[in-house]
């Protein structure tokens, strides 16, 4: 529920919900689960602005994904991953300004299994998204990597995936003139299309 609040942008909700969630795993809960609620919590403390919970929370899930192990887990809880950590941190980071430092998450997050095409998929869209928002921003880069994103999200039927194309040819749009840019949103518009036709 707390996600779903990130998502629809209501960021004293999704706080309050996360919250709950870690207070009631808390001292329960195996490793992985508690790993994703910290997760929760930083992402809704990124969109609430607020930089030192964020990190707290950041903290404490790093610390949760330390100590997982493959007994320590149930079953849905088990594709939860430094990888997935490591894509947590470049959003929040990024939702914070903080561009330079959610770059330096890169390969972290992009270490996945070959099968792991949705999370790349998604990863590969975040991290073009980071480039739209530097300082310098990179547009020409972040094409290259919606590029990317795009044939993989050929190969997944996933609506966060699509959203999350979505999301990078609205950061994208700023730039519109360059070739590049133009190119991409040109492709991502049909990738759009498509899904929604599907």
């Amino acid at each position: 529920m707390s996600t779903q609040a990130v998502y629809l942008q209501r960021p004293g909700e999704a706080v309050r919900l996360a919250r709950a969630a870690v207070n009631g795993g808390r001292g329960r809960a195996h490793n992985a689960v508690m790993a994703r609620l910290h997760t929760a919590e930083a992402c809704a403390h990124a969109i609430a602005g607020d930089a030192r919970n964020c990190t707290a929370a950041l903290k404490l899930a790093d610390d949760a994904t330390t100590r997982i192990n493959g007994s320590d887990q149930p079953a849905w809880a088990g594709y939860f991953t430094p990888a997935h950590l490591a894509g947590t941190t470049i959003r929040c980071l990024r939702d914070l300004g903080r561009t330079t430092e959610a770059l330096r998450y890169t390969e972290q997050a992009l270490d996945l299994p070959e099968g792991s095409v949705r999370t790349r998929a998604l990863h590969t869209a975040l991290i073009a998204s980071v480039h739209t928002a530097g300082s310098p921003a990179e547009p020409e880069h972040a094409s290259q990597l919606g590029h990317d994103a795009l044939q993989l999200a050929e190969r997944v039927h996933s609506r966060r995936v699509t959203d999350r194309i979505i999301d990078l040819a609205q950061r994208l749009s700023t730039y519109r003139g360059n070739p590049a840019v133009d190119e991409f949103l040109h492709l991502a518009r049909n990738c759009v299309s498509s899904a929604s036709r599907g």
